[in-house]
């Protein structure tokens, strides 16, 4: 057993044991200056959060702020546009309106030079007819729509006339029931069907070329 240390020696030439309250004692200035540290820290702490408060408020105020500019620019604009908008609304009707009146009005001039234009060829006519006839030639004929010797309003007058009449009896042939069994087709069906018989036309002749 010789150079071996029992429990009993080790525990002798050991340091006597420290009692609870030496321990803290010697633990207070460390608690000490920890506590202080704690303290200093939540005090900086409470500065930054208080000073990042301040800020996010001046941040969102101003940001409201900028908001409401915002919207106040855009109504402006909004305002603005719609202004112009009703200003250029009102230049194109003010310009259909000039384009439409010129258009009658041209029309309205066509139409009585055509006339003019008519009436000087019938006077044209009637000068040489008459001249021929003087001279003991043979009277042309007119081409100016004239029929069995009546002029082309009294011709006009009696086609109608005629047409109104043709309506009547077809009408009176055909008893309202017939007519309820067979209704006349509208003016869209017509076009449908007019259309339809041209397309089919049309690939009747590619077909065939």
């Amino acid at each position: 057993m010789d150079g071996m240390e029992t429990n009993r020696e080790r525990t002798e030439r050991a340091e006597p044991k420290r009692t609870y309250r030496q321990h803290s004692r010697e633990r207070e200035p460390r608690n000490r200056e920890r506590e202080k540290r704690r303290t200093r820290q939540n005090e900086t702490a409470r500065e930054q959060e208080e000073e990042r408060r301040d800020t996010r408020g001046e941040e969102m105020r101003r940001r409201g702020e900028e908001r409401k500019e915002t919207r106040r620019g855009n109504k402006d604009l909004q305002r603005k546009q719609k202004g112009e908008k009703k200003e250029e609304r009102g230049i194109r009707a003010r310009r259909g309106r000039t384009e439409r009146s010129e258009k009658k009005k041209s029309g309205k001039r066509e139409g009585a030079e055509r006339k003019k234009a008519g009436r000087e060829g019938e006077r044209k006519e009637r000068d040489e007819n008459r001249e021929r006839e003087r001279t003991g030639g043979e009277p042309r004929e007119s081409t100016k729509g004239r029929k069995e010797g009546g002029s082309r309003r009294r011709e006009s007058r009696r086609l109608a006339r005629r047409d109104a009449e043709d309506e009547t009896k077809r009408k009176e042939k055909c008893s309202p029931r017939d007519r309820r069994e067979r209704p006349r087709k509208r003016l869209g069906e017509k076009r449908r069907e007019e259309k339809r018989e041209t397309r089919e036309a049309e690939k009747e002749t590619e077909r065939n070329n």
